[in-house]
């Protein structure tokens, strides 16, 4: 049994700051202290002047992923280490499901793939690509397997695209399980006919990108996925990279009648604006995403809801291409680009940064980019948080220092950085994964291995299932039966018996 004491430091929660000594045992928190109160231990972080958050959650990322026939920069094990650099040390990846695929081949193709390869915990999300009986009748074994929670797609027709009764399908299946739903809300097929005009006139370039992706566009599709959610019997909703003031308004109008309605926005949306498009080809495309970025107005907007608590989280959506892979001449059509953006390491620092120039409170950066994510995906209080009994996973942050936000800064596999120059205010200064060092001033110090696979269970504990107007009388995770089975090395298995 080993100890560790972090003394001297201000520990920040997302409820507050407190001046008080950490004791980690072995790979738990063991206990808050006060100021030089904390017992002798095997080893001693002299935290002064620094702040002491934990392990911060990123609940949206895409490694070792093909999109428009490109793979991703990152992979498993070079994304996880550029998460734990920025700060990160747990990441729930995305496992894609195309037309004709088995869901849980997917799955567990993704789960040989990433084993004994992650330098951060991770999960997954499933993504739901083609509704159908098949794919319905496993959801139960995703619960089972520790994934409760899908992806469906409102966008891109021919690939991913739900229609509205494959939502509904989906929704209501999900509903019955206790499967969170997350959306990603764009109308495809009202897109899809924009790009279809735009490429019969020859407006292929990057600036189309945006025109023919409007904020009506995911604003429309926002307020529909909450109606099929209402009809199917209103599954946690979680709405993904939101970026549009129309967006925000829809969400905010379901969460003030109660409706379960969650929501991200992601670094690229705070802080990039629309002009970047008009960028050279060989700049501008580093910056399509989908949604677009937005205007200013927007931007704006998003900082409010933040604060206001409409958006509950901020992820990377880290989907990081080289400009290798987006610039051949054959690819210069925006439609035909693999978008995306890189942000999986700059994602806590540009929040940071927010927090010390006074933009968001303190507490509230450590909960829309730790806690509320752990709560809202089945983590919490093991992940995102520094209670006793916690896993200690430990972010040890520097007010005084500067984050370089440049290409030859960042430990991404990727040649360029849509954050260049920023200047940030703050530092990573160590990151701790279950009590082993990872990251100590900028250098990697621990193995690049130590990352296991959690099993999420069911549901959050943002609200309580019974308040939803209309809903269940008991718990959404009534409808199955949920054990945790603990292996040989200290690792969770979930098991489920469905009802």
């Amino acid at each position: 049994m080993t100890t560790l004491a972090i003394r001297g430091g201000t520990v920040l929660t997302a409820s507050g700051a407190h001046a008080v000594d950490l004791v980690v045992r072995d790979d738990l928190v063991d206990a808050w202290c006060a100021p030089g109160t904390a017992p002798d231990t095997d080893e001693v972080i002299d935290a002064t002047g620094l702040h002491v958050a934990p392990g911060f959650v990123d609940v949206h990322t895409h490694l070792e992923t093909v999109v428009a026939g490109v793979s991703t920069a990152d992979d498993f094990a070079s994304g996880t280490r550029a998460a734990a650099y920025g700060g990160t040390t747990t990441v729930v990846d995305f496992v894609r499901q195309g037309p004709g695929e088995d869901l849980l081949e997917r799955l567990g193709d993704a789960g040989e793939r990433a084993r004994g390869r992650c330098a951060t915990d991770y999960g997954f999300h499933q993504i739901v690509g083609d509704v159908r009986d098949t794919s319905l009748a496993q959801f139960p074994r995703l619960v089972a397997d520790g994934v409760p929670s899908v992806k469906l797609f409102m966008a891109f027709p021919g690939d991913l695209y739900s229609d509205d009764t494959q939502l509904l399908r989906a929704m209501r299946r999900a509903a019955e399980l206790g499967i969170t739903v997350m959306v990603h809300a764009e109308n495809g097929l009202a897109m899809e006919f924009l790009r279809e005009r735009a490429r019969e006139r020859g407006d292929v370039s990057l600036p189309w990108h945006a025109r023919t992706a409007p904020p009506a566009i995911e604003g429309e599709a926002t307020r529909r996925a909450i109606l099929l959610a209402e009809l199917a019997g209103m599954p946690t909703l979680y709405f993904v990279h939101v970026s549009a003031a129309e967006a925000l308004d829809a969400i905010a109008d379901a969460r003030r009648r109660g409706l379960p309605v969650f929501a991200e926005t992601c670094p690229h949306y705070l802080y990039l604006d629309v002009a970047e498009l008009d960028r050279p080809w060989e700049e501008g495309a580093n910056f399509v995403c989908a949604p677009p970025v937005r205007t200013r107005e927007h931007r704006d907007r998003l900082w409010w809801a933040l604060a206001a608590n409409d958006l509950s989280v901020v992820s990377s959506d880290h989907c990081p291409f080289c400009r290798s892979t987006l610039f051949p001449p054959e690819r210069r059509d925006f439609s035909r680009l693999p978008g995306g953006i890189a942000g999986i390491e700059y994602r806590v620092p540009l929040l940071y940064d927010a927090a010390l120039r006074g933009r968001l409170p303190l507490a509230r950066f450590v909960d829309v980019t730790a806690t509320s994510s752990a709560r809202l995906f089945g983590l919490h209080p093991e992940k995102g948080s520094l209670v006793p009994g916690s896993h200690a996973d430990i972010t040890l942050l520097d007010p005084r220092g500067v984050t370089r936000t440049g290409a030859s800064d960042h430990h991404m596999n990727v040649d360029h950085s849509v954050f260049e120059g920023l200047g940030l205010r703050g530092s990573v200064h160590a990151v701790l994964l279950r009590g082993q060092r990872l990251v100590q001033e900028g250098r990697w110090v621990g193995p690049t291995d130590h990352g296991r696979f959690v099993p999420r269970r069911l549901g959050t504990d943002l609200y309580d299932r019974r308040s939803v107007p209309g809903g269940a009388d008991s718990d959404a995770d009534a409808a199955v039966g949920v054990d945790v089975d603990v292996e040989a090395d200290g690792s969770a298995v979930m098991r489920v018996d469905p009802a």
